[in-house]
């Protein structure tokens, strides 16, 4: 059910518009969607009284088609990765900077090579992902990384990048103000996380601004440990925003922002790292 006919009344009232029709994902068939979603991160480890610093930057449009929605609203969504772009800067390695859809004007590095050779089977390949109303990616059956079995962007980061990215939404009608929660799992080279998220619903759109805000505050909890490594997680501050077009029925943009402070013990190593980073995502319509 849209919005219409009832905006000036809904204004009005404490419960937000978009809460009292549920604020769904609104997808349908035949339709397309352009998304784009980066990570930007920055690392500071203190390794035996020395500090390092990187950083590293990862960006990805994809191209959604909608193919089919269930009786339940959940998409079946065909999705293409067109670009890809990465900027790194490590110590001991000289900075890669790489863009799929550049064209090279002179002879690459070799890590821009390196780089290139491993995401180019990504490019312009299609998978498919179920996305539920709420806006949660559901697993379909395994499919194949790429035509490399060592890459190192697989179908699975996209989709984790993706999850992180798209919101839960309420899974009833809710108050402005009032909290809702989501727990995701993910998987670090340290070991597993817990992510505990918190979701609240700012006060009704005014006239003028039809997208409802969600604001959201991460807790990173150490899950589990790989053999031989211990984790664990001091000092963090992680927040997000989302805008949402309840008449459109998808998202628009949204931005997490983490700040982390761990500490890593690899056998009588240990390393203690702070790291910064930011996540933002749009959604458009697409051609």
């Amino acid at each position: 059910m849209r919005l219409v006919g009832f905006v000036l009344i809904v204004l009005s009232l404490t419960l937000s518009a978009a809460a009292e029709d549920g604020l769904r994902w609104k997808v349908e068939e035949g339709e397309r969607l352009r998304v784009t979603a980066s990570q930007a991160s920055s690392t500071e480890a203190e390794i035996g009284g020395r500090t390092y610093e990187s950083s590293l930057n990862v960006g990805v449009e994809l191209n959604w088609q909608v193919r089919s929605v269930a009786d339940d609203g959940t998409a079946a969504i065909e999705q293409r990765l067109s670009r890809l772009t990465m900027a790194a800067e490590l110590p001991g390695s000289e900075p890669v900077r790489y863009d799929s859809s550049a064209q090279l004007r002179e002879e690459p590095t070799a890590g821009v090579k390196a780089v290139a050779e491993e995401f180019r089977p990504l490019l312009g390949k299609a998978t498919t992902l179920r996305l539920t109303p709420r806006g949660e990616i559901l697993e379909d059956s395994p499919q194949p990384r790429t035509d490399r079995s060592d890459a190192s962007l697989t179908v699975a980061d996209v989709r984790q990048m993706l999850g992180r990215l798209l919101p839960p939404l309420p899974p009833d009608r809710i108050a402005a103000g009032e909290p809702w929660t989501d727990v995701q799992q993910t998987k670090t080279p340290h070991g597993g996380v817990r992510i505990e998220g918190r979701y609240t619903l700012r006060d009704a759109p005014q006239e003028g601004k039809p997208l409802e805000i969600i604001d959201a505050t991460y807790t990173f909890h150490a899950d589990s440990k790989a053999p031989g490594v211990a984790l664990t997680l001091g000092e963090q501050n992680n927040t997000g925003t989302f805008y949402f077009d309840p008449r459109a029925g998808r998202l628009v943009r949204g931005e997490i922002r983490q700040s982390l402070k761990m500490q890593v013990r690899v056998e009588e190593t240990q390393v203690e790292q702070r790291v910064s980073s930011t996540l933002r995502i749009e959604v458009s319509p697409g051609e």
